[in-house]
């Protein structure tokens, strides 16, 4: 399998993602993207946008919102499937689980986004933009990557 990924991706910050697609003959190719990060080379109607953690996907949903849900939009005019793939060791499945974490950031602010707060906004933007929130630990991410992308349906 050949997949792209997306040049505004920095090289060696992925390394365990680099490692797995290495391991398992997964040949990358280094191109721009319309949204996200990855895609493959054979179908770019499946993208999938990498998240480092949750902290990330709050920045991006909250400080960074108009961009975000631009990005979303971009995708759904045309007609690609985004898929925003978070990467976490809090042991979060899914945005259900989002309503039991604690975002370690309420001790310093209470005005910190709690993880309630988070679950409803991500479930608003997947209804409202056509896009799908997934979860996984890092070490996990690169097989769900390719396993998003050979997807068929």
């Amino acid at each position: 399998m050949t997949i792209i990924e997306d040049t505004r991706q920095q090289k060696n910050k992925h390394l365990l993602k680099e490692k797995y697609f290495a391991d398992n003959d997964i040949k990358v190719v280094r191109s721009k993207l319309p949204v996200g990060d990855y895609a493959n080379i054979k179908d770019l109607s499946v993208i999938v946008d990498t998240k480092a953690n949750i902290q990330e996907v709050i920045g991006n949903v909250t400080q960074q919102h108009k961009r975000f849900v631009e990005e979303c939009e971009l995708a759904k005019e045309s007609d690609i499937k985004l898929i925003i793939l978070v990467e976490n060791t809090d042991g979060v499945t899914c945005i259900k689980d989002l309503y039991r974490w604690w975002n370690p950031r309420l001790r310093f602010s209470p005005r910190a986004t709690s993880g309630k707060t988070l679950a409803k906004i991500l479930h608003g933007i997947e209804v409202r933009h056509e896009v799908k929130f997934m979860f996984c630990r890092p070490e996990e991410a690169g097989k769900k990557i390719i396993e998003l992308l050979e997807r068929r349906d």
